[in-house]
């Protein structure tokens, strides 16, 4: 299986390079395409507006992002230029929080990390001890509280 993304996660001074893999393998899904009858010709893709029905040229396009169900707020592409990113190669953890505080939409496709070479192994497997470390003991001074 061929890894999705290449890169490094960053705990403090740590960084660690990893891979990362879709979890369900993609490859081994079947994909039809959509035909005329008549004809056995492709069926193409044509933009409409779900709201109107009205067929869309690229120029009547934007990009938005839904917060809420029919609530957009709308990025332009000045907007996606203004936003300098540090790296699109490296995660940096800087903090933890419960697996009941992340949105379930989060959820949709699972995906896992491999250390991407054999040094860093020991590495990664330390930051896993850690975080369930971590994780225990925060428990414990909640339940203490």
């Amino acid at each position: 299986m061929r890894s999705i993304w290449k890169g490094h996660i960053r705990f403090s001074l740590v960084t660690i390079p990893i891979r990362i893999y879709n979890a369900v393998d993609t490859e081994e899904t079947i994909r039809f395409n959509q035909l005329h009858k008549e004809d056995n010709g492709a069926v193409g893709y044509e933009k409409k507006c779900k709201k109107c029905g009205k067929a869309l040229t690229a120029e009547e396009i934007v990009k938005g992002y839904q917060f809420e169900p029919e609530q957009y707020v709308i990025v332009s592409p000045e907007d996606i230029e203004k936003i300098k990113l540090k790296s699109t190669k490296v995660i940096e953890i800087e903090g933890f929080i419960d697996a009941s505080e992340v949105h379930s939409t989060l959820y949709e496709s699972p995906y896992y990390a491999v250390d991407s070479c054999f040094i860093s192994s020991a590495t990664l497997k330390s930051c896993g001890k850690w975080m369930t470390f971590r994780r225990s003991s925060r428990r414990k001074r909640i339940r203490k509280s």
